[in-house]
């Protein structure tokens, strides 16, 4: 956003500048009236150019990028009528590839799991574009997709299913917003004991653009 800014005003200075050396070059401006309102119409033209050169950029494709770690600088902002939500631990820092300067976490104290228990993940979406989003948060467990990967590459869906006739509510996601969720997820018995990897995948939609987010990935054993 600072470099942004940065292009705005060296737009308006240049633009300026422009006009003060032409001024001098041409003495034949006509009735002040029109020179009056030819100038406004210069300004109202550069105002509109700066407008386009700040919130513009952020538009785009979706791209993977690498997001920042430091979640105080890009200044994330809880807002109070969302209710309170879980605090992520100072350690909780690996984030995944961002899309559209869009990213997720995912974080979890247990590390050693028995088949058929429960734990509870962390799952934090961060907004770091200029840009509004929105999420499906009809239920933290379906909004979220958790698959969990072992050694030779099976696969364990541990998503949970929509229950019948739940409506989709979307939840609107402001430039500088973190969110974080309690994702409840549970291993069946069906898994083998041995090493595994926990990534989740969330979907979003930013300018009428569906993007997908990938998370960090969590090492988990299977006892």
């Amino acid at each position: 956003m600072k470099s942004q800014s940065l292009t705005c005003a060296v737009i308006l200075a240049v633009s300026l500048l422009a006009e003060a050396a032409y001024s001098q070059t041409v003495t034949n401006w006509g009735p002040t009236r029109n020179g009056v309102q030819l100038s406004i119409m210069k300004l109202a033209i550069l105002l509109t150019l700066c407008f386009v050169t700040v919130f513009g950029m952020g538009v785009g494709k979706c791209q993977s990028g690498i997001i920042s770690t430091d979640t105080n600088s890009l200044g994330f902002n809880a807002h109070p009528w969302k209710g309170e939500q879980p605090k992520l631990p100072a350690g909780a820092t690996n984030w995944g590839m961002n899309v559209r300067d869009v990213g997720l976490l995912i974080y979890s104290t247990n590390d050693v799991i028995n088949p058929g228990s429960t734990i509870v993940v962390l799952a934090a979406l961060t907004n770091a574009s200029t840009n509004v989003i929105s999420v499906d948060r009809t239920a933290p467990e379906i909004g979220f997709k958790l698959v969990l990967t072992d050694r030779a590459g099976k696969l364990y869906d541990l998503t949970r299913e929509p229950a019948l006739g739940s409506a989709r509510d979307d939840e609107m996601i402001v430039p500088g917003e973190q969110t974080v969720k309690r994702l409840t997820v549970e291993f069946g018995n069906d898994i083998d004991p041995g090493d595994y990897m926990l990534e989740a995948t969330r979907e979003f939609s930013v300018s009428g653009e569906k993007c997908k987010l990938t998370s960090n990935v969590l090492k988990v054993r299977i006892k």
